[in-house]
């Protein structure tokens, strides 16, 4: 398998993104850096600024609820207390069908966005496993 990765998906009006992984661990990593890539302008992932590290975690029945919850504490996290989040590390991260539950930590600063993220929503959300074992999630992004 290729390593874990995001990209961008057509959508008219949002940012629309899907994430492949071969592992619970990578699929919740890169689906936190493909939202702080579009608020970062390109530069998550790149640079690990440690002014700012915070840990966030989230336990939820469903996938969807735990990755629009998850990226959503996030971006709450980053609005309220003026950071941009650059990088992230997953500490934890398992799943069943009845249990999603990871810890993360993100790395940092005061900075301002370079481009804004309104929300994450349950729209267009779509997790499975593909007929080659690989986790697949996809999240829109209003923007």
């Amino acid at each position: 398998m290729k390593p874990p990765t995001f990209f961008f998906l057509p959508h008219t009006a949002d940012v629309y993104y899907e994430v492949v992984a071969d592992n619970f661990s990578d699929l919740v990593r890169y689906s936190v850096l493909g939202m702080l890539d579009v608020i970062t302008g390109g530069s998550a992932g790149k640079v690990r600024p440690e002014d700012v590290v915070k840990t966030f975690e989230m336990d939820r029945s469903s996938p969807d609820e735990f990755f629009v919850y998850l990226l959503s504490d996030i971006l709450s996290d980053m609005d309220i207390n003026e950071v941009v989040y650059y990088d992230v590390d997953v500490e934890e991260a398992e799943y069943s069908n009845e249990r999603y539950r990871a810890r993360v930590v993100l790395y940092g600063n005061h900075d301002r966005p370079k481009d804004s993220v309104k929300g994450v929503t349950f729209h267009g959300f779509k997790f499975f496993r593909d007929d080659r074992g690989l986790l697949h999630v996809r999240i829109l992004l209003d923007v």
